[in-house]
């Protein structure tokens, strides 16, 4: 690698081959593991005991985003890390655009693909099945760019973590990924009170009341009236999200050498 003040894509490759052992494990089952997740989920729809295990099984390739960035943290040693001929703006461009957009691709694209591609193949195996009510309340709306960015805030958080660390680089991303997950579920929860005391209770259960007979449209019709307050808890994990990805650059170039 040759050390130039150009910024160099080449560099940022041959960053990532000091974790190459570890990231092409991770690239070869992280969407493996997403499409196992669809294809159980599948199976779990045809039985009406079925829609709780289908949200219990989901969690699985969400955490596969939350700890994505873990990668960084096994195998490398920091202080040799630091001393490689390689920008700063180079290491923290490689790790952010794996850990925030390569990681969430692979493990939201098979799920992806199925939804577009193989249930309209799939027919009346698709349309029998729960599975196709849990899957349009996840995708093609507004909630669906609102579940991807809020997956985006304890990724950044993980990230932010390991590359400010020299110890404990396993641990403590841990810990605080989760107390990022739990404070986002608060800060959700308040919004999401707030949106139904604005709308009214009446009106949710008169709502509820036409269109018992189809549960997507009453959650996708809820969730429009509470859109105002879905858009603030949307802004509030990008600057979250961009706040983090400052506070990893500003780590990686504070331990350059």
């Amino acid at each position: 690698m040759t050390n130039t003040d150009n910024f160099s894509f080449a560099r940022v490759m041959a960053y990532g081959n000091i974790y190459s052992p570890w990231i092409k494990r991770q690239l070869v089952f992280t969407p493996l593991i997403s499409l196992a997740v669809v294809m159980i989920n599948i199976m779990l729809g045809f039985y009406s005991f079925g829609l709780p295990f289908i949200g219990l099984v989901s969690f699985i390739p969400a955490f596969m985003v939350y700890f994505g960035a873990l990668v960084f943290a096994v195998g490398t040693d920091p202080a040799i890390e630091t001393m490689l001929p390689v920008k700063w703006s180079e290491k923290a461009l490689f790790v952010t655009v794996y850990a925030l957009v390569v990681i969430p691709l692979c493990v939201n694209l098979p799920q992806l693909i199925v939804e577009v591609v193989v249930r309209p193949a799939g027919g009346e195996l698709f349309d029998s099945n729960i599975y196709i009510n849990t899957r349009n309340m996840t995708f093609g709306s507004f909630n669906t760019c609102l579940s991807y960015v809020q997956q985006l805030v304890p990724a950044s958080v993980c990230l932010a973590t390991i590359m400010s660390l020299t110890s404990k680089r396993i641990v403590m991303p841990v810990v605080w990924t989760i107390v990022s997950l739990v404070a986002l579920s608060i800060f959700g929860a308040i919004c999401g009170i707030l949106g139904v005391f604005k709308y009214g209770i009446g009106k949710i259960e008169t709502l509820a009341e036409s269109q018992s007979a189809n549960p997507t449209v009453f959650i996708n019709a809820l969730m429009s009236e509470m859109q105002p307050y879905m858009m603030i808890l949307m802004g509030v994990c990008v600057i979250a999200i961009a706040v983090f990805v400052w506070l990893t650059c500003r780590s990686i170039k504070t331990r350059q050498l």
